[in-house]
């Protein structure tokens, strides 16, 4: 009915500069990482799509932190990135698993430094339905995997929404775009005697069928 379309999706986030795209999700997930690591006394970690190993069972992961962090000097942030590197690095000691969607994610982060999960997950079941891959037996395994981003999504979306949207973001060239008054040539052509028989409804009745508020505006 109206000609006038406002679509608003992950890039209406992006423009006001909220992270939310799937790249800065998945970053956002490594970020956890080291502190989970710091107080892990066991010497596998795992949390259904990640997991930490370790081979030297005299090892503690809080020593790797310390290493990498530093134990000298004002306090800063842990180095993520190295830390993770040091992990991948030294596969005589340690490795790192991701289960094969998760995989899929990432790799895709690391070649493209963008990521369609949604694609990425209708590809692989189209793989599976050709049984054209050995990583699942059925859907039913990829499914559970996607439900397991997918509320960790919702969690760092949740906290996005929770810490990051302030008044301070709205731009204003947005906002007038979308709540500027509609216009006649905004109806579409198909749509205007819905449009005629909306006023009608609204705001005549038969003895006002014929004010000039309630004739049609085309």
């Amino acid at each position: 009915m109206m000609n006038r379309i406002i679509l608003i999706g992950n890039g209406f986030d992006l423009a006001h500069g909220l992270p939310t795209s799937y790249k800065e999700f998945i970053e956002n997930y490594w970020t956890q990482w080291p502190q989970i690591l710091k107080s892990c006394n066991s010497s596998t970690c795992f949390d259904k799509l990640v997991t930490f190993s370790c081979r030297n069972k005299g090892w503690v992961w809080c020593d790797l932190i310390s290493q990498c962090h530093g134990e000298h000097g004002p306090f800063k942030p842990l180095p993520v990135k190295e830390i993770i590197e040091a992990i991948k690095t030294d596969t005589e000691n340690f490795s790192i698993t991701r289960t094969p969607f998760f995989e899929v994610i990432n790799k895709a982060v690391e070649t493209k430094n963008w990521v369609d999960i949604e694609n990425e997950y209708y590809q692989l079941l189209k793989r599976i339905v050709r049984k054209d891959t050995e990583l699942y037996e059925s859907p039913q395994g990829l499914d559970e995997e996607l439900d397991i981003v997918k509320s960790k999504l919702v969690v760092y979306l949740s906290e996005i929404q929770k810490t990051r949207i302030i008044p301070e973001l709205i731009n204003e060239d947005i906002r007038k775009a979308i709540y500027a008054p509609f216009k006649a040539k905004d109806i579409s052509v198909d749509g205007r005697t819905a449009f005629d028989e909306f006023l009608t409804e609204r705001w005549g009745k038969a003895q006002n069928a014929e004010s000039p508020e309630c004739k049609s505006l085309f």
